[in-house]
């Protein structure tokens, strides 16, 4: 109980001070140079990397110092074993092309339903940018939402059996507080919570959160190299030709096979070695908070879900 109760608290508290960052600076600050990577910064370092870590050490281990170990565990930062970081490698591809083909999807739900997408805005793009956008857009959040939400919430909501993945992926997708994200990062967020879950470790997550969010940046310099320009325009004519669609489809079609089959392999390795029992889902430890009556996780959903919205109406 007393997990559940700090990581509940300190997870609030990053969420709600992350919410006041994008408040505050779209009504003083937004206008600034440099605004943008000042927020990605405070947002990734501060809130969720540094307040995660240190407020459950502070609240959940009443600071002692002979707690960091159990804490580096509970935080899912133990050894990856080379069969499930190879699986991990083989899935790495299938999850970035399934998760932008759901962020398709999404874009045109969320567009029907009165969304507007703001105008790209032009930047300057040089070498330099690029891994400037690296850094920002996918170094520290594969790294700092990684420790949140498979380090945090694992902490704190392991004792829910295999519900945790879940709770994981919903407030990873609610923590963006954006209505045009929240229906891929809920996707990316499950995989990235099953690979912790099934492997006991943070690692693989960390990989496939930086992998993804770098592909994603390499499709925005599409003139910067002639290899970023053939993945742009391998892209366009997927989504726009008649072969593309049916390439489109058999490439989903594999890789939801593949990543199905190697899921299920890291969740046997994990039942052999006794992680996790055996069956379709791990029951909620005796004695443990229902999720149903958690009112802290139910606040920060409505607060995820509130901010979620306004995105909406704001952008309708």
């Amino acid at each position: 109980m007393k997990s559940r109760y700090a990581a509940g608290l300190v997870y609030f508290l990053s969420v709600a001070f992350t919410l006041l960052l994008r408040i505050s600076g779209s009504l003083w600050f937004y206008d600034l140079p440099g605004y943008e990577n000042f927020f990605t910064l405070v947002g990734q370092i501060l809130c969720f990397g540094v307040l995660a870590v240190a407020g459950y050490f502070i609240v959940g281990k009443q600071c002692r110092f002979d707690q960091i170990k159990p804490l580096c565990d509970e935080f899912n930062f133990k050894k990856c074993s080379l069969r499930n970081f190879g699986l991990t490698l083989a899935i790495a591809v299938p999850v970035v092309f399934l998760n932008f083909l759901v962020a398709s999807v999404w874009a045109n739900l969320v567009v029907l339903i009165g969304y507007v997408y703001p105008s790209p805005e032009a930047h300057d793009v040089t070498v330099a940018t690029f891994f400037a956008d690296v850094a920002l857009t996918a170094v520290l959040p594969g790294i700092f939402e990684e420790i949140s939400h498979r380090g945090l919430l694992f902490a704190g909501y392991r004792d829910s059996g295999s519900k945790v993945v879940v709770v994981s992926a919903l407030l990873f997708a609610l923590m963006h507080q954006n209505i045009a994200q929240t229906g891929y990062t809920f996707f990316l967020g499950l995989i990235l919570a099953a690979t912790v879950y099934y492997t006991g470790s943070i690692l693989p997550a960390i990989f496939l959160h930086f992998f993804n969010n770098f592909v994603s940046v390499v499709m925005d310099y599409k003139t910067l190299n002639p290899l970023f320009g053939a993945f742009a325009a391998a892209d366009n004519w997927l989504y726009s030709t008649t072969g593309g669609t049916v390439v489109l489809i058999l490439g989903a079609l594999a890789s939801a096979g593949i990543l199905a089959v190697c899921l299920d392999a890291m969740r046997k390795r994990a039942v052999h070695d006794g992680m996790i029992p055996q069956g379709a889902r791990e029951r909620a430890a005796v004695g443990a908070l229902p999720l149903r009556k958690d009112v802290l996780l139910w606040i920060t959903v409505a607060m995820g879900v509130a901010a979620t919205v306004f995105s909406w109406v704001w952008r309708s």
